[in-house]
């Protein structure tokens, strides 16, 4: 008999590995397609605990901030609903 939650887990280890090939696959077109004139931008966010952690430029840390924070709330309410299929 299968796990409760297991289920889920493997959506979201799926959706994880795609999104990861999605962001390579953006890289590689910027890379081949990319204008050479261009400006490059970078900024990103690491959460270590409660503690987020920016870097780079100001524009792209604020917006890194908000996917991050948005993903916190998607991961806690992914447990909470594991939680809740096993209790109940």
């Amino acid at each position: 008999m299968e796990e409760p939650g297991i289920g889920l887990f493997m959506i979201l280890v799926t959706v994880g590995m795609l999104l990861a090939l999605l962001g390579l696959l953006l890289i590689v077109l910027g890379v081949i397609g990319g204008s050479r004139s261009s400006r490059v931008e970078a900024g990103g966010v690491v959460i270590i605990g409660p503690f987020p952690i920016l870097f780079g430029s100001r524009r792209l840390a604020e917006k890194a901030l908000w996917v991050a924070i948005a993903l916190v709330v998607f991961a806690y309410l992914a447990w909470w609903l594991v939680w809740l299929g096993r209790s109940g």
